[in-house]
């Protein structure tokens, strides 16, 4: 709403002014000091600020001009506005002047609003000062929420200090929170503040002077249902009336009828006028109610006017009394001589106006007159006046004006009471002779009843029930007219009491003569009057309302009970009923007289039984006379029982009621007895019935009757014996179901049902049961029900056969009163002591039939099966807990009972209790009050049992344990009760450990605890116990298996130090934290102070990343907020934000302890600590942290290149990994007792779990974080299986969440875990937990359909309806619904069997069963959809915790198992067909199509899931054109062969590695142009030293390469790297011919590459050209040396050749050696060559100096222009070394070259995959046909070496060379040893390398293994290929330096590495294929034909994980100590002297 100052000119200007200036654009500083020297100084004088009015406009002009001006200066403005804001607290506001009349806004608070909306509009709009605005504000609300707060607790008697209070300080805050924060939202970014002042509007450019009135008149017309128009032109008269009377008092009896107007300006309002419309005089006259209010404001008006002045002149009061007669005479003229018409064409109702007027002047002449002449005139008109005969319109019309008369009758005998005959007899006349008014009403109400042909009587079944005096009619107007009459006979009654009450002044028996002539005019009435029905219904009410309302007068109440007494029934008639109803008042009054109670009682209770239908069994009419009234006495109890509120007559009347419900049961007990045949049951049964409402209405204003008097329990206990035995506690359709709601409502404030003697006798001889003509079905069907309702207890049943009728009915009396007690309980009541008072009872105790037993089977039933399962309902908060609490703490002290079954039957409640609501176990009330209830038994064994025995009060409760009297029973307690709190605690700990532990902490850090633990205290000393025992197994362990633990000690796997650490840290910190406080004790602003550092702190420490300094402050402030009894929203707030702020996995486990101390040390800051906590973990996923960050570039290695470090990448989850395990807590604890904590929960898991699949990146699908993924979910799907979130569509949301985010993780490749032992344990343990979850999901998919809104439930069946609520009180029933066997006893339940509806009519077209069987339809659609969904995740996780167990325990030792893995597997090796994998191929495609091309890698075994995705891709590839690994499946053989449409996608699909790019030009697949063109897209891509690994392929590929595609890209990458084209010449060189002597050219590739070496030479040039000759310069001259020393024997002259041509070789900078391109050649040994043994070749090693420098430096530098100058170049050179090289000449060294590269590719894929086993790919390159270099393996010697050197086994070697086993160096190489061992192991099964003897086979210093000269493998092997060595060499020495055995640890290690690396290659498979099938056809000697085929099976594809580790075991197990391995080392040895 605007604001707008109307009358201040200031106001107007000086915005006119900022407005102006705002439109000067660049606008000078001298002239905006214009407006700022009219703004008050934001400076304070003397510590305050003056504020005036023109102040305050000044500054909103000011705000008005910077908005307006484009936020022109606003630096100098905003700076001025905030320092104003801080200085706001001290401001003085001088003046105080309203914007408008009804402005009630203090100046300080809108002053405030307007300024803080103005900063709020300027932070919205500039962004860069909206911090610091905002903390302004905030700094500015706290500093005044600390005035607030402090004010509370000074001490000022200066009133000035709180007038400023008041004032200044507490509208300021106001107006700050209302403007708090607010922004623009109306979509045209309007700033607010231009809201509230608005710029003035444009004059109207049309001349409203030739406006058109005639509009105006239409538009301002009064509606009289809307009432006048806010713009309409009608004067406002409030003005014209000062507000000064609104401080006039009011006389009460005037002011009665007010609608609550308090001025006299709102009396006269003209929206109080109604308007006449067109129409009957009739439709413009409202309800009588509306008269009323608009008159009594008239009057009140008038009389307020005149009543102001006192003690006037009387001649004034007389000059005033004639103006208001004659103004009344001038009135009354004009209502009778003016024509109806007149008023009807009125625009105002005149005529109610005049009637309001004449009503006024009354009033004056009332009031003014002076003597009792005057008075008595006044009378007599007033007499005249209401006794006109006027027709009803009339007087409605003048209804104002008889009441005012009436009142004047009253008031002139007060004030004159000698006149209060007169008024006596006129009101009494008005009444009873009677009016021709009242007549003339009570006449139209018949007529109008007449024609409406309509009558009903309605019984009021409210609380408050009373007979209506009148009759209820459905004309609207016969509403008004019988209002009317009630209003009118009201008051005429009322001032006839104020009347007598005058006239006992003058006359002391003017009461009595008034009830006589009132008595005298009845009689005369009734016998010949034709008004007698008028008449004797007004007198009746007028003598009841006379006696309750002068009561207090002497025998008026008497006289007039007395008439009523002897007219009752004489004879009997309807007004009967009217008396019952006045006798029920006049009880009710407070000051009746007992007498008159009595007797009014007394008449009720005779009535009620006399009019029974027992009592009038075979009695004659006579004896009936009452019957016609019952139902009035009941309303009248009814009325009595609902308003009195004295407690003792409450509880009087409730044994009055008792006694006649009793007594009616007798009388109907005996009607049957004495006329069996002829009684009527449900009859006798329905007078008691009729009585239930009213006892439960009194009940339910008493409280419970604890302990009542013995006549009050004997009443209650002889009321449920009734009940049950008449069958009012069945809850069948026999009786009104307000019946049986009544005696549900009754039981929940009965006293208990105890004996007070001796229980048989009183059963035996209670008169209510007392019945030996009781027949056996009739007992033993009472028998059934009892059995029934007790669950048929087998212990029951058989005592139960045995009892008699009194002893059944007690059992079914006490079942079904505590059963409903149950049910309706009441505040503070606890039904398990309810039944154990019961069970603790003596008098049940003593009985020998088995009561006992009985009563312990119903406490069963009460507690167990009914209270508990109500409780569980219940809404999960603190409340309800806190009742558990209670509930447990009674049970825990009633099993210290002195009584051993007592004990018993609390254990058994107790594990009930605990079962249903297990968080009671770690319940912090509940275990410290267990412990306390120890230490308080153990203290107790100190007492001496020979003295009295005390009872012993429980610390912190109000229950008290009595001891038993003997010390063997105490010892026994003891240690029963501590075995039990054993037991609680190590469940506590087993369900929730951290927050019972925290719990333990708290008791062990109380200092109460520890002052008595100083000495003894049994509490401590079992938490400890308690601790130590089941503290569970420390975390670092867990990956160990049962039988290691078992044998270790506990103490090294017990995780209790975890305690004693936490609670070490909580004690030392809080007594930190407790030590600050007590030095600020003094001062509450220090705390605030310490507060604020503590969070100052923890920003520091998270900004430095100071680890330590950040978990000490995270602790100080925990303690801070334990210590401090006021919540500190800001600390609570810095302590969940910690780990946001400081996401790291080093700091999250402190902050999570803190959080669990907190929430066990204040459970009051649960609430508080969830929300900030959630909304913490909210932060982190808009933030994208942890595990909602995106996943780190991920380096193939494929497409790895020696520059790029190869290492597992995963994710880093920070703090997550810990916080969804504290969050798997929460939930699990929160699922049992908060529901609002569940919502929080339920909120934070929407926002983590994204709803889509495989399309965005919402969460990390790295395989690092699957526990916590598969956690969180858990905890989602938990909740939603629970049933403990509403039945919503949120709920359904959070399960398809939860799906959604299970099966995103699948969308991806399936990865190797990097995770270690321990932490792989606890995911796969995760995985399963979610599995089985899962897996039992499907039970609740239907039922969470249709409870969750998404479909209507099916509408249960209805019970046929009960006995009309209308006939409730009715002593007649329908008989021949009734089937009893005996007259009586109404047990027997109704046929349930009552459908109406048959089975043939629930199919027709639009029933409910049909729209239900459409439901159901829908239904089990989407719970298929559901259980598809669940089945495919259920498969996937199967795979995946397969793959993850295999990883785990790769030999599949047993005591490394997980409970439940074995359940996986069988469920997963269930047999599937074929149309199951295609269906599930095509639902993860409907799913997600990236989802469905990673299934094959997945299924692995099924060839009908990868045709069927095949068949998806080339429909739709678009949609998976992003992903690589969907190529394979677009593009196959047979697609290109026959040329497919879809093969076009392929130039837009995404790269793929170089390898797949190369597979298209090879035997894989014929040749394509687009796979060609897209082959060489992919290939330009990558880096040249990725390209570099491919060569050997890459030139194979142009054999393949009919387009010429390949040829370019070679020619085109020789010129992105000079290195790459060396290597591309000397391997195409190489390939050029067929044999070693370049005599056999290879026809596919001969010209092809010499034309492509001779382009890339020939295109040289420059430096490069320079590089290229100095380096195969260099190199030729090196190769040629084999040549020169060839011809020179072998020996010592072959070798001083070699050395004399080295010696020779001049070294150039800027060479490198052909095998080693990343280091650069500075020298060569010219004294280390050595010519090596060769048949016809002369192979020689030489050794050479070199700088690893990597590839690109090394290129950069050989192509810098001064490659001569050394000094230079060794400046930016790395690690200089020597290094060996072999240069062949003569011998083929590709296959050697082809293993290598493998090999290599395996040692990337195990560095990526993070297996920790060694590899050392050596170089090769082949130079030229038979020529090549070979790299030496640097410090290793052969095993044929070693055994030529030592002759001892490798295992006495490494004893010799690293020491015994014991020593380090020893274990160290061992390790070396079986990592290279299992690696070399894999690589030659898979490659089948062969020929592996000693000479082949190295061992370096550390104690590698490895492997040279590949010159067999696949498919050749020494001696004719019959490949007669093992898959792997496994000899004994190996063994035995591995541990001598298979079962040896190191043996094993070796096997799990094995198949860790088997596995790890696995995925590689096509790759690897892809290398090898390239080189096919390059006639190496290890291709054979079926090399690719064999190479692929021996990966084992179709295997799944688990399959694949079994097979490579096999293979280890097939090689271990294999004879062929020996025998071929032995043929070795005989044939070449190789040792062995």
């Amino acid at each position: 709403m605007p604001l707008n100052n109307e009358n201040n000119f200031f106001y107007h200007s000086v915005q006119h002014l900022s407005r102006s200036l705002a439109k000067i654009n660049a606008l000078s500083a001298q002239k905006l000091n214009v407006l700022f020297s009219l703004c008050p100084s934001a400076e304070t004088t003397d510590g305050q600020l003056v504020i005036d009015q023109r102040g305050q406009d000044s500054v909103i002009a000011l705000i008005i001009y910077l908005i307006e001006s484009q936020f022109q200066h606003k630096q100098l403005i905003i700076t001025y506005l905030l320092k104003l804001l801080n200085n706001l607290k001290d401001a003085l506001f001088s003046d105080n002047i309203k914007l408008h009349e009804s402005d009630r806004i203090p100046i300080a608070e809108r002053f405030s609003f307007c300024l803080n909306t103005g900063l709020s509009d300027i932070a919205y709009f500039c962004p860069e000062y909206s911090d610091h605005i905002l903390s302004e504000q905030i700094v500015c609300f706290e500093s005044l929420t600390s005035l607030i707060l402090d004010a509370k607790q000074v001490v000022n008697e200066d009133n000035s200090h709180k007038i400023t209070f008041c004032h200044s300080i507490v509208p300021i805050y106001i107006g700050l929170c209302r403007a708090l924060g607010r922004t623009p939202n109306d979509g045209h970014n309007t700033p607010l503040f231009l809201r509230l002042f608005p710029p003035p509007s444009l004059p109207p450019k049309t001349d409203e002077s030739q406006h058109d009135s005639s509009k105006d008149l239409t538009d301002s017309s009064i509606n009289v249902s809307r009432g006048l128009s806010k713009k309409n032109t009608i004067p406002n008269l409030q003005k014209l009336f000062p507000r000064s009377f609104s401080s006039l008092s009011a006389n009460p009896t005037w002011s009665s009828g007010l609608s609550g107007h308090d001025t006299a300006a709102d009396a006269l309002s003209v929206g109080g006028m109604s308007a006449v419309n067109k129409g009957s005089f009739q439709s413009q006259i409202s309800t009588y109610s509306q008269f009323t209010d608009t008159a009594n404001e008239t009057r009140y008006l008038f009389f307020k006017y005149g009543t102001c002045f006192a003690d006037l002149p009387k001649t004034f009061t007389c000059e005033v009394q004639e103006f208001i007669k004659c103004l009344f005479l001038s009135g009354q003229t004009e209502i009778m001589n003016k024509p109806s018409s007149d008023f009807q064409n009125c625009i105002y109702n005149s005529l109610k106006l005049n009637v309001q007027t004449n009503a006024a002047c009354i009033e004056l002449l009332v009031w003014s007159s002076s003597d009792e002449i005057a008075a008595d005139a006044l009378c007599t008109r007033l007499n005249e006046k209401i006794n006109t005969s006027h027709g009803h319109r009339l007087v409605i019309a003048h209804m104002p004006l008889l009441m005012v008369c009436l009142d004047g009758l009253g008031k002139l005998a007060e004030k004159f009471p000698t006149i209060s005959a007169t008024c006596i007899a006129s009101l009494r006349d008005f009444l009873i002779l009677p009016s021709p008014i009242l007549v003339r009403l009570s006449k139209q109400q018949i007529d109008i009843q007449g024609s409406s042909g309509q009558f009903s009587i309605t019984v009021s079944s409210e609380p408050n029930l009373t007979l209506k005096s009148g009759t209820n009619f459905s004309s609207s107007g016969n509403t008004h007219i019988s209002q009317v009459y009630t209003k009118l006979r009201n008051s005429a009654i009322d001032n006839l009491c104020v009347a007598l009450r005058a006239g006992l002044q003058v006359d002391p028996h003017c009461i009595q003569a008034a009830i006589a002539s009132v008595s005298n005019r009845l009689y005369q009435s009734e016998k010949s009057d034709s008004e007698s029905n008028l008449v004797s219904m007004n007198t009746i009410i007028a003598l009841g309302r006379v006696a309750f309302t002068l009561c207090d007068i002497p025998r008026a109440m008497e006289s007039i009970l007395q008439f009523f007494q002897q007219r009752f029934c004489r004879p009997a008639s309807h007004l009967d009923s009217l008396i019952v109803e006045q006798l029920s008042e006049m009880v009710i009054v407070s000051d009746c007289n007992q007498h008159v109670y009595e007797e009014v009682m007394k008449m009720f209770t005779v009535i009620t039984i006399q009019s029974s239908a027992a009592y009038n069994v075979g009695n004659t009419d006579e004896r009936n006379r009452y019957r016609h009234v019952s139902l009035a006495v009941i309303n009248a109890f009814t009325n009595i029982a609902n308003r009195i509120d004295n407690q003792t007559e409450q509880l009087d009347l409730l044994v009055r009621l008792l006694e006649l419900f009793v007594q009616l049961g007798l009388e109907g007990k005996r009607a049957n007895e004495k006329n069996p045949a002829g009684a009527k049951a449900s009859s006798s049964a329905g007078n008691l019935g009729v009585l239930i409402p009213v006892i439960a209405s009194l009940m339910r204003r008493l409280p419970y009757i604890e302990n009542p008097k013995p006549r009050l329990h004997k009443l209650f206990r002889d009321f449920w014996l009734y009940c049950v035995v008449l069958g009012f506690t069945s809850g069948t359709c026999l009786w009104p179901r307000e019946w049986y709601c009544g005696v549900r409502e009754i039981a929940s404030k009965s006293p208990l049902l105890k004996s007070r003697e001796h229980l048989r006798s009183e059963l035996h001889f209670n008169s209510a049961i007392r019945n030996e003509a009781v027949s056996g079905v009739e007992l033993q069907e009472i028998r059934n029900q009892l059995i029934s309702d007790l669950n048929h207890s087998s212990e029951a049943t058989s005592i139960i056969n045995k009892l008699t009728f009194a002893q059944i009915t007690y059992l079914l009396s006490v079942c079904r009163l505590e059963t409903f007690r149950a049910h309706n309980l009441i505040p503070g009541m606890n039904p398990f002591d309810v039944m154990m008072q019961y069970l603790e009872d003596t008098t049940i105790q003593k009985d020998k039939d088995g009561i006992w037993q009985c009563i312990m089977c119903i406490a069963d039933k009460v507690v167990v099966n009914v209270f508990l399962d109500i409780m569980s309902k219940k809404p999960k908060n603190k409340l309800r807990d806190n009742e558990l609490e209670e509930y447990a703490i009674l049970l825990l002290v009633k099993f210290n009972h002195r009584q051993k079954q007592i004990r018993r039957v609390a254990d058994r409640y107790l594990s009930a209790l605990v079962d249903k609501f297990p968080h009671l176990l770690w319940s912090g009330k509940v275990l410290t009050t267990m412990l306390n209830i120890l230490q308080v038994l153990a203290s107790a064994l100190e007492l001496n049992p020979n003295e009295a025995n005390p009872e012993l009060l429980v610390p912190d409760t109000d229950y008290c344990i009595q001891l038993t009297d003997t010390m063997e029973a105490r010892e026994s307690i003891v240690r029963d009760f501590g075995a039990r709190c054993q037991g609680i605690i190590q469940e506590a700990s087993k369900w929730a450990p951290n927050i019972t532990r925290s719990h333990l902490q708290e008791y062990l850090a109380n200092m109460e605890h520890a002052m008595s633990g100083i000495q003894r205290h049994s509490g401590l000393s079992l938490v400890v116990e308690s601790m130590a025992s089941f503290a569970g197994n420390n975390t670092n362990w867990s990956p160990l298996s049962v039988t290691t633990l078992d044998n270790l000690p506990n103490f090294i796997k017990n995780n209790s130090s975890e305690f004693i650490a936490s609670m070490s840290l909580r004690t030392h910190f809080a007594g930190e934290v407790s030590g600050m406080l007590s030095s600020y004790k003094s001062n509450k602003q220090n705390e605030h102070k310490l507060a604020e550092k503590l969070i100052n702190d923890l920003k520091e420490t998270s900004i430095e990343m100071a680890i330590k300094a950040h978990q000490e402050c995270v602790y100080k402030i925990t303690a801070l907020l334990i210590a401090t009894p006021v919540c500190d929203r800001k600390l609570v707030h810095a302590l969940c934000w910690a780990p946001v702020f400081f996401f790291s996995e080093d700091t999250i486990a402190s902050v999570i302890s803190c959080w669990k101390w907190l929430l066990a040390a204040r459970s009051d800051l649960e609430s508080k600590f969830i929300e900030e906590m959630a909304s913490a973990w909210n932060a982190t996923i808009d933030r994208k942290l942890g595990l909602f960050a995106t996943d780190p570039p991920q380096t193939d290695p494929l497409t790895s290149s020696s520059n790029v470090v190869l290492k597992p990448n995963p994710p880093y989850i920070g703090g997550h990994g810990l916080w969804v395990k504290f969050l798997t807590e929460r939930i699990e604890i929160a699922k049992y007792s908060s529901l609002d904590q569940i919502e929080i929960f339920a909120n934070l898991l929407h926002r983590s779990l994204h709803i889509s699949v495989g399309r965005t990146h919402h969460s990390s699908r790295h395989i690092a974080t699957i526990g916590s993924r598969f956690r969180l979910l858990n905890c989602g799907l938990s909740l939603v299986q629970f049933d403990i979130l509403p039945k919503s569509i949120s709920k359904s949301v959070l399960r398809e969440r939860v799906y959604s985010a299970a099966i995103d993780y699948f969308c991806g490749p399936q990865l190797s875990p990097s995770q270690k032992s321990a932490e792989l344990k606890e995911d796969i343990t995760s995985l399963i937990r979610f599995w089985q979850s899962l897996h039992s999901d499907k039970k609740y998919l239907k039922s969470s359909f249709l409870n969750d809104g998404l479909w209507p439930e099916p509408p249960q069946t209805q019970m046929l309806a009960g006995v009309s609520p209308d006939l409730r009180a009715s002593s007649e029933f329908n008989q021949s619904r009734i089937n009893t066997p005996t007259a009586w006893i109404n047990t027997v339940p109704l046929n349930s069997n009552m459908s109406t509806i048959s089975k043939r009519s629930s199919g027709f077209k639009g029933s409910i069963s049909t729209k239900n069987r459409e439901n159901s339809i829908f239904v089990d659609y989407f719970v298929k959809d559901y259980v598809r969904k669940r089945n495919l995740i259920l498969s996937l996780l199967a795979l995946e915790i397969e793959l993850l167990m295999t990883w785990h325990n790769p030999t599949a030792a047993p005591e490394a198992t997980i409970q439940g893995e074995e359940t996986i597997s069988k469920w997963r090796n269930q047999p599937i067909t074929e149309r199951t994998w295609k269906e599930t191929a095509r639902l993860a495609w409907e799913i997600s199509p990236t989802l469905a091309v990673f299934l094959p890698c997945r299924f692995k075994n099924s060839d009908e899931i990868k045709d069927e995705i095949s068949r998806l891709v080339r429909l739709n590839p678009i949609v998976v054109c992003h992903i690589p690994e969907a190529l394979q499946y677009l593009v196959t053989s047979e697609s290109i062969l026959h040329d497919s449409p879809e093969l076009t996608h392929m130039l837009t699909w995404t790269p793929v590695s170089p390898i797949q790019a190369l597979s298209y030009f090879s035997r894989q697949y014929p040749p394509h142009p687009i796979t060609a063109q897209y082959a060489i897209r992919n290939l330009i891509n990558y880096d040249p030293n990725v390209i570099m690994f491919c060569i050997p392929q890459l030139v194979q590929a142009v054999r393949y390469d009919s387009m010429g595609y390949i040829s370019q890209f070679i020619r085109w990458a020789a010129t992105t790297s000079q290195l790459l084209s060396h290597q591309l010449i000397w391997n195409m060189q190489t390939n050029m011919y067929k044999d070693e002597d370049q005599q056999e050219p290879d026809q596919d590739l001969y010209e092809p590459l010499e034309h492509i070496t001779n382009t890339i030479v020939d295109s040289l040039s420059g430096p490069a050209k320079e590089f290229y000759e100095r380096e195969f310069d260099f190199f030729g001259k090196i190769t040629a040396i084999s040549g020169e020393i060839r011809n020179y024997p072998k020996g010592k002259e072959r070798k001083e050749a070699l050395l004399k041509a080295l010696r020779k070789i001049k070294v150039q900078l800027g060479c490198y050696l052909p095998s080693n391109a990343e280091a650069l050649v500075l020298d060569i040994d010219p004294e280390k060559g050595i010519p090596l043994q060769s048949a016809a070749k002369a192979p020689f090693l030489a050794r050479f100096k070199v700088s690893l420098c990597g590839s690109d430096q090394l290129e950069r530098l050989a192509m810098s222009s001064d490659t001569n100058n050394t000094n230079n170049h060794k400046m930016s050179l790395g690690v200089e070394l020597w290094q060996a090289a072999i240069f062949k000449v003569g011998d083929d060294v590709r296959q050697d070259m082809l293993a290598l590269q493998i090999i290599g590719l395996f040692k990337n894929i195990f560095l990526k995959v993070g297996i920790d086993v060694f590899l050392f790919p050596y170089k090769v390159i082949a130079t030229s046909p038979g020529c090549g270099v070979i790299e030496c393996v640097p410090n290793a010697k052969s095993r044929d070496q070693l055994g030529r050197e030592t002759d001892i086994s490798l295992y006495d070697y490494f004893l010799k060379t690293y020491g015994d086993e014991s020593s380090n160096r020893f274990q160290e190489s061992r390790r070396n040893f079986v990592k290279s061992m299992a690696a070399y192991s894999v690589i030659g099964f898979l490659l089948q390398i062969k020929d592996r003897h000693n000479g082949n086979i190295m061992i370096d210093r550390d104690g590698h293994i490895i492997h040279i000269d590949f010159g067999f493998m696949f498919e050749s092997s020494p001696g004719g290929n019959w490949g007669f060595e093992p898959d792997i060499k496994l000899t004994d020495e190996m063994v035995l330096v591995m541990g001598g055995k298979m079962e040896a640890p190191t043996f094993k290690w070796f096997q799990e590495l094995c198949v860790q690396a088997y596995l790890a290659v696995r995925p590689y498979r096509e790759p690897i294929v892809s290398l090898v099938s390239l080189m096919l056809d390059t006639g190496l000697p290890c291709f054979r034909g079926q090399t690719v085929k064999q190479l692929r099976a021996r990966f084992a594809p179709n295997a799944s994980e688990k399959e694949a580790a079994v097979y490579m075991l096999k293979i280890i197990r097939d090689s271990f100590l294999n004879f062929r391995t020996r025998t071929y080392d032995m043929i070795q040895y005989y044939q070449n002297q190789i040792p062995y």
